[in-house]
Protein backbone atom coordinates (compact mmCIF):
# COMPACT_ATOMS: atom_id res chain seq x y z
CA UNK A 1 0.00 0.00 0.00
CA UNK A 2 2.51 2.62 1.13
CA UNK A 3 4.94 1.69 -1.93
CA UNK A 4 1.80 2.79 -4.19
CA UNK A 5 1.43 6.46 -2.60
CA UNK A 6 -0.87 5.75 -0.30
CA UNK A 7 -0.78 6.25 3.46
CA UNK A 8 -2.72 4.14 6.49
CA UNK A 9 -3.74 6.48 8.97
CA UNK A 10 -4.49 6.00 12.26
CA UNK A 11 -6.08 7.76 15.62
CA UNK A 12 -8.12 7.34 18.39
CA UNK A 13 -7.36 3.41 17.70
CA UNK A 14 -8.59 1.66 21.04
CA UNK A 15 -6.15 -1.11 20.86
CA UNK A 16 -2.87 0.01 18.62
CA UNK A 17 -1.67 -3.32 19.73
CA UNK A 18 -3.66 -5.24 17.09
CA UNK A 19 -2.38 -2.75 14.41
CA UNK A 20 1.05 -3.16 15.45
CA UNK A 21 0.86 -6.74 14.98
CA UNK A 22 -0.65 -6.43 11.54
CA UNK A 23 2.03 -3.56 10.50
CA UNK A 24 4.79 -6.45 11.52
CA UNK A 25 3.10 -8.95 9.51
CA UNK A 26 2.41 -6.82 6.52
CA UNK A 27 5.54 -4.45 6.58
CA UNK A 28 2.65 -1.60 6.49
CA UNK A 29 3.84 2.28 7.39
CA UNK A 30 1.15 3.87 9.15
CA UNK A 31 0.53 7.52 9.81
CA UNK A 32 -0.82 8.60 13.08
CA UNK A 33 -2.54 11.32 14.61
CA UNK A 34 -2.01 11.78 18.47
CA UNK A 35 -3.36 15.20 20.47
CA UNK A 36 -0.30 16.45 22.35
CA UNK A 37 -0.47 19.20 25.00
CA UNK A 38 0.42 20.01 28.44
CA UNK A 39 -3.15 18.69 29.52
CA UNK A 40 -3.53 15.38 27.69
CA UNK A 41 -1.32 13.28 25.37
CA UNK A 42 -1.89 10.19 23.00
CA UNK A 43 1.65 9.27 22.61
CA UNK A 44 2.14 7.20 25.11
CA UNK A 45 -1.08 5.10 23.67
CA UNK A 46 0.98 4.37 20.62
CA UNK A 47 4.73 3.90 22.14
CA UNK A 48 5.34 0.28 20.29
CA UNK A 49 5.32 2.77 16.69
CA UNK A 50 7.64 4.98 18.18
CA UNK A 51 10.58 3.78 16.24
CA UNK A 52 9.06 3.38 12.52
CA UNK A 53 6.11 5.44 12.30
CA UNK A 54 5.28 8.99 11.16
CA UNK A 55 3.39 11.07 14.13
CA UNK A 56 0.82 13.76 12.96
CA UNK A 57 0.40 16.15 16.50
CA UNK A 58 -3.06 18.17 16.80
CA UNK A 59 -3.94 20.03 19.71
CA UNK A 60 -0.56 21.08 20.69
CA UNK A 61 -1.51 24.64 21.28
CA UNK A 62 -4.00 23.78 24.15
CA UNK A 63 -5.87 26.74 22.34
CA UNK A 64 -9.25 25.72 24.73
CA UNK A 65 -7.54 27.97 27.72
CA UNK A 66 -9.52 30.57 29.07
CA UNK A 67 -8.26 32.57 31.61
CA UNK A 68 -11.46 33.58 32.87
CA UNK A 69 -13.32 30.84 31.90
CA UNK A 70 -15.74 32.45 29.23
CA UNK A 71 -15.68 31.63 25.86
CA UNK A 72 -15.94 34.72 23.72
CA UNK A 73 -17.96 33.93 20.45
CA UNK A 74 -15.37 36.65 18.69
CA UNK A 75 -11.92 34.63 19.68
CA UNK A 76 -11.64 32.93 16.69
CA UNK A 77 -8.65 33.09 13.35
CA UNK A 78 -10.51 35.92 11.79
CA UNK A 79 -10.39 38.34 14.97
CA UNK A 80 -6.95 37.14 15.95
CA UNK A 81 -5.91 37.62 11.90
CA UNK A 82 -3.44 34.75 11.66
CA UNK A 83 -1.28 35.13 8.10
CA UNK A 84 -2.24 32.06 6.77
CA UNK A 85 -6.47 32.60 6.55
CA UNK A 86 -6.65 33.82 3.19
CA UNK A 87 -9.76 36.49 2.36
CA UNK A 88 -11.63 34.06 0.31
CA UNK A 89 -11.53 31.60 3.28
CA UNK A 90 -12.15 34.29 5.82
CA UNK A 91 -15.68 35.09 3.33
CA UNK A 92 -16.43 31.65 3.31
CA UNK A 93 -16.24 31.11 7.56
CA UNK A 94 -18.15 34.48 7.67
CA UNK A 95 -21.32 33.22 5.02
CA UNK A 96 -20.94 30.36 7.23
CA UNK A 97 -21.59 32.09 10.73
CA UNK A 98 -24.54 33.87 9.20
CA UNK A 99 -26.33 30.35 7.93
CA UNK A 100 -25.47 29.05 11.06
CA UNK A 101 -27.25 32.24 12.73
CA UNK A 102 -30.37 31.75 10.56
CA UNK A 103 -31.09 27.96 11.57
Amino acid sequence: INQNGVDIGLSGIKNPEHYFVLKNGLDIEYLIEVKHNIFSSSFEHYRMFYNDCKFIVYGINASVIKINGKYNKLNSLIVRKRDYQSKKRIITINKIKKINRRI
